[in-house]
């Protein structure tokens, strides 16, 4: 059975999916895999510049110039198309890679990286001001930094949602185009958290962590969220965070391990914000916490 380019096309769309190189092979659901089957697939593989548009690369411990070399045959392949990329173990041993990726940072659309610290970023010339079409930043940094500030994405025009995985009580290791974002995920301790709310007056979607002990007092003033709609606080303990939040807007409120002294500060929250909230989710608290937080909230329409 033969069937036209244009559907064989559209079922190499739907099966290309997260493809991957480096690791073990290239893995499945792979454009590659496709190409290497016969020549009129390889035509049609070729000719799909979206299939090319997206990939996670895993460095391995050797062969760094043989998966630089893959990429600078993948990547043109994907034409004007925007790209997705994740890159994984980032080290200074793999930075060349990344280096490598940023002739592409132009058409960079999400980007997800992970390093041992933000040392292993090339240096900031060769992205800053290169990333017009970044909407989406997710970065996870798996050791303590103290080292300089990174600036390579603060010049982000587009840039909408970020995503900071860091052991780090201070946000100041990273600047970002702070108020633009509308969807943030990130952790540090209750100042450092103040401080970058502060700086982002149009979240819509916000999941915190406070990470690490606070050595500088919080400010007393409350900062306003006018805009975000849900609130995701994780680790929520003793909820001190919300004695500083007004947030007239929010629509979901998700919190986890609250305990006793957190239930007035839910309480005078959603006074002071005179939120009409529809759906709360409560996770690992005692049944006592969990109705003395539900009593006070009437427009509550999901649990």
């Amino acid at each position: 059975l033969t069937l036209p380019p244009e559907i064989t096309g559209q079922i190499f769309l739907h099966y290309v999916h997260n493809p991957y190189i480096g690791r073990t092979g290239e893995g499945a659901h792979n454009p590659l895999l496709l190409a290497g089957v016969c020549r009129s697939w390889r035509d049609i593989c070729l000719s799909l510049h979206s299939l090319w548009s997206s990939l996670r690369i895993y460095p391995q411990d050797h062969s760094h110039s043989s998966l630089i070399s893959l990429l600078g045959r993948w990547l043109p392949r994907a034409g004007s198309h925007l790209l997705d990329l994740e890159l994984f173990r980032l080290s200074a041993s793999t930075s060349a890679i990344l280096s490598s990726l940023s002739a592409y940072s132009p058409r960079w659309r999400s980007l997800h990286l992970t390093m041992q610290t933000p040392s292993s970023l090339p240096e900031d010339r060769h992205i800053k001001g290169r990333i017009p079409h970044l909407s989406k930043l997710d970065l996870d940094v798996l050791e303590p930094y103290l080292g300089r500030p990174v600036t390579m994405f603060s010049h982000a025009p587009k840039l909408r949602e970020v995503r900071l995985s860091a052991y780090s009580a201070r946000p100041e290791w990273i600047t970002l185009p702070w108020i633009q974002l509308t969807q943030l995920e990130f952790g540090c301790s209750l100042s450092g958290c103040l401080r970058v709310l502060a700086q982002t007056p149009h979240l819509e979607v916000l999941m915190v962590f406070i990470t690490l002990m606070d050595r500088d007092p919080p400010p007393p003033i409350p900062q306003t969220l006018a805009h975000l709609r849900t609130l995701r606080y994780p680790r929520a303990h003793h909820g001190m965070l919300l004695d500083y939040l007004t947030l007239p807007a929010l629509r979901t409120l998700e919190l986890k391990c609250l305990e006793k002294e957190g239930c007035p500060r839910m309480r005078s929250l959603g006074v002071r914000s005179s939120w009409s909230l529809r759906s709360i989710h409560l996770v690992d608290m005692t049944s006592e916490i969990y109705m003395s937080c539900l009593w006070s909230l009437p427009s509550v329409e999901e649990v």
